[in-house]
């Protein structure tokens, strides 16, 4: 009678190790964020720490340009989202406040002039920058005005 018995554990064992297993690759699948190419808006900004080191796409209002390789965004639908620093590398020299735009880049948190100006080979006016030291923002790769 031992022999069904192990024959059975032994069974149940391997079909409990393929669910596990299965269910595990589900599982990683459905961990992975997709990319966001939408409105900045406050569900957005509620949500961004899950899209650090991820490229996303935002339609956004330009606020305020701070020099000419950065400005702010916020959203252009609902004015309770704070704004988020977009950084270029290059110059932006057609981004004018009011602006309707399109950015993408890489999301990056703990913003700190000084990391930001080696990683993108630019000079920032520090005193400009200390209300946004330790914020979420963004290093652009392609900025299209304005959206549509």
């Amino acid at each position: 009678m031992r022999k069904p018995m192990k024959r059975t554990c032994l069974k149940k064992v391997i079909a409990l190790s393929i669910a596990t297993a299965a269910g595990t690759g589900l599982c990683g699948c459905a961990l992975e964020p997709e990319p966001y190419d939408g409105d900045y808006d406050p569900n957005f900004y509620d949500a961004i720490n899950t899209y650090v080191g991820e490229e996303v796409s935002l339609s956004a209002e330009v606020l305020d340009v701070l020099s000419p390789t950065s400005f702010t965004i916020i959203s252009g639908d609902d004015p309770t989202a704070d704004p988020l620093l977009v950084l270029n590398e290059s110059d932006a020299e057609e981004v004018l406040p009011g602006m309707p735009i399109q950015v993408t880049g890489a999301v990056k948190e703990a913003f700190d002039p000084s990391t930001a100006e080696e990683d993108l080979s630019i000079d920032l006016e520090d005193a400009l920058y200390e209300d946004w030291i330790g914020d979420f923002y963004l290093e652009v790769t392609a900025i299209d005005a304005p959206a549509e």
